[in-house]
Order: C-alpha cells, then structure tokens, then sequence
C-alpha cells in the first residue's frame, strides 16, 4: 500500500532537481526514468500528476491488494443499500458461490445487472467465474469462503 503524503513528498522532489521518484514508489519505473532524464517532461508532466496523483495512487493501491482480499468491499466505502453490497452479502450467505440467476431472483434486479456487477467483482479480481459440466455459469468468491472456514 501506498501513502498519498509520500507520494506528494517525492513528487515535490522535483522543485529540487531530482523528478520522477513518484512514479519510481508508484512501481512506474519506465515513466519514473522518463522523469529523471526529462525533469518531469520540461515540468509539464510534474503539473499533470499535482492533479492526477490520488488517482494513481488509489490505482496501485488497488492492483495491490490480494484478489481474494474483500475486506474493502466488506468493512466500508459501499453504500450498504448498492447493489454492489448486497450482491457482496448475498454470496456470503450462499457459500461464496452465485450465479446470475440468484442474484437477480434474491435482489430484485434484472440479470443483466446482476451479470455487469458480478462480472466488475471479477475484472477487479475478487471473483473467479466458473462453469459446470451442465453449463451453468457460477461466480466463486474464494475470499468468502475462506472467511466461512472454520478457524483453526
């Protein structure tokens, strides 16, 4: 994980000769050399990341994360009423294992809803889809069912 506080010192660093530390801490390790050897692009570059760099760093801190680890997901930052939360809540309740099916039937929503969403969850890393020999489309959340597992 990573600080935006650091992130903001070291691009400061540039006002003192030295650019691109940023991106180096963000693991950019192209664009941070691009950087050193261009001083930030003439300064441009130093002026565009001044406005983007929470982004990139909300960025590398989400490709950081394990993609089973859903205790973003779970502990905060959703809106308990999102549909993103409940689908969340529903496939603790069946095992960590869905289909689209039983998501639009338990949430009331359409199938095509209930897909895009549990098809974000899997882009993000947090699902692996799966399909049985009948053909059937499931969404595995490994991080639930380990959750569920009885402690040793």
């Amino acid at each position: 994980m990573r600080d935006l506080g650091i992130a903001y010192i070291l691009c400061c660093c540039q006002l003192f000769g030295v650019a691109g530390l940023h991106r180096l801490y963000l693991g950019q390790r192209r664009m941070g050399l691009w950087y050193l050897l261009t001083w930030g692009f003439f300064g441009f570059g130093f002026l565009y990341d001044l406005v983007t760099l929470p982004a990139q760093v909300d960025e590398f801190n989400r490709k950081a994360l394990p993609p089973t680890q859903l205790t973003p997901l779970l502990g905060g930052g959703l809106d308990p009423r999102s549909l993103q939360s409940k689908l969340i809540h529903q496939a603790q309740s069946q095992g960590g294992r869905l289909t689209p099916l039983q998501v639009a039937g338990a949430l009331g929503v359409g199938i095509e809803d209930a897909e895009r969403e549990l098809d974000t969850l899997a882009k993000g890393g947090h699902a692996n889809i799966e399909v049985d020999e009948e053909g059937v489309i499931f969404y595995d959340f490994p991080g639930l069912r380990l959750s569920l597992s009885p402690q040793e």
